[in-house]
């Protein structure tokens, strides 16, 4: 179940999160993955260093602050939390029968790589 927090970061927190994150080094996501997983994981996570884990230990310190987080998850810990990024994807580019052209709906199974 997903539960949307709001109020989590000011405004300006936010900006400053959001310029520390720009400025980090990512890799390719399927690196951490499991086998069956890496083959169609498409993200990219934070490398880790001490910017990184400033990021990180702002972003934990916000979360067991807000009682709706708190109230949902009922946290004791994290065990480990990442910075990760997702880059636009077109239908086309998930599902290679997307870009015939046709009046009807494409529907994709299975991987498309």
């Amino acid at each position: 179940m997903f539960h949307a927090l709001s109020g989590l970061f000011d405004a300006p927190t936010l900006a400053a999160l959001r310029e520390a994150v720009a400025g980090l080094d990512f890799e390719d996501g399927a690196r951490t993955a499991g086998a069956l997983a890496a083959r169609v994981k498409r993200n990219a996570q934070a490398k880790p260093s001490p910017a990184r884990d400033a990021v990180l230990k702002k972003a934990e310190a916000a979360l067991m602050a807000h009682p709706g987080f708190v109230s949902a998850a009922v946290p004791k810990a994290f065990v480990r939390l990442i910075v990760s990024r997702y880059e636009a994807r077109t239908a086309a580019s998930i599902c290679p029968r997307a870009r015939r052209s046709s009046t009807r709906p494409t529907r994709c199974t299975g991987s498309s790589r």
